[in-house]
């Protein structure tokens, strides 16, 4: 059982912090972690729209990490019960998530940036 504990914890924390930094890039704060990830981004790409731009980013992150929490959560149900079935559906949801609504999030984000290198 304290596999199980210690297991949930580390992946509750790990995935706690992947959600708020998603939630941090809608709300825009703390401005600390908004301009860090601007930083990067700008030294590569020209940014259209700042706003709508970490808007999506966030909701990608947080997306991102409710699916991979629910699969920690469910992985771990299945195994201690022996309810296999529910892998099954949760791998289903996963590649769902990952081939349908995360590229359209994918593609927003990538419709605010622009290359600095092939501008003319």
């Amino acid at each position: 059982m304290n596999f199980y504990i210690f297991t949930l914890a580390i992946c509750s924390i790990i995935f706690l912090i992947y959600a708020l930094n998603g939630v941090f890039y809608i709300l825009k704060k703390p401005e600390a972690i908004i301009n860090k990830k601007l930083s990067k981004t700008k030294r590569i790409y020209e940014i259209t729209d700042v706003d709508e731009y970490l808007s999506n980013l966030g909701k990608l992150n947080l997306y991102s990490a409710i699916i991979l929490y629910a699969g920690v959560l469910i992985s771990l149900y299945a195994d201690k019960y022996r309810y296999q079935i529910s892998m099954y559906i949760y791998i289903v949801i996963y590649f769902a998530y990952f081939y349908l609504i995360r590229s359209r999030l994918v593609r927003k984000i990538e419709k605010y940036l622009i290359r600095k290198d092939t501008k003319d």
